[in-house]
């Protein structure tokens, strides 16, 4: 887990303002699915083809990481407003038309949603196994749902009230029962 990428300026150039590509397809759809990878898995993209083995070889956020670090990043760098959001909300955009970009993003985020259901699983034992998975799931929907808006509206209270949340969740304090009962498959678009 990195603090904020520096991405070379192709990426940046690369995602435009709306993330489309004009033409839908050839050498500037190929150069976009390929800062796609770049942006999301760094140098790693550049060596390893398959999506699965990318997100285990460079994950956003580690299996190993703590709760607090894995916070700190999804509640920090990753919710700071600026110029690599735009550039994920255009590589969003464009993964609505382009199945490689799309492809490429969810294996980016479920493994942000993997590696924190590991981390509460290890450092929060002995709850139902469907538990962890609904729990990362909602922890990483808050933050990137914080990480929009306060691209929009930046929030330093937004921000600590969220991981609040997050944390409330991950503790189990504020947890329902019938919240604890689901199973994150139910979530899982099909």
């Amino acid at each position: 887990m990195s603090a904020r990428r520096r991405y070379p300026t192709f990426i940046l150039l690369t995602a435009s303002g709306t993330g489309r590509v004009r033409g839908g397809g050839g050498a500037g759809t190929e150069l976009l699915v390929d800062a796609g990878r770049v942006f999301f898995f760094e140098d790693a993209a550049l060596e390893q083809s398959d999506l699965d083995e990318l997100e285990r070889e460079s994950p956003l956020i580690s299996s190993d990481a703590s709760t607090e670090s894995a916070l700190d990043y999804l509640f920090g760098a990753f919710a700071e407003p600026g110029r690599e959001n735009a550039v994920a909300f255009a590589f969003v955009d464009a993964g609505r038309t382009i199945p490689a970009i799309h492809a490429t993003i969810l294996a980016a985020y479920d493994g942000i949603e993997r590696s924190l259901q590991r981390i509460i699983r290890r450092e929060h034992p002995g709850r139902p196994d469907h538990v962890y998975g609904a729990v990362a799931q909602a922890v990483f929907a808050l933050a990137a749902g914080n990480s929009y808006v306060n691209d929009l509206r930046p929030s330093t209270r937004r921000i600590a009230e969220a991981r609040r949340a997050a944390e409330a969740l991950i503790d189990g304090s504020q947890m329902q029962p019938e919240f604890a009962r689901l199973s994150c498959s139910r979530f899982r678009a099909r």
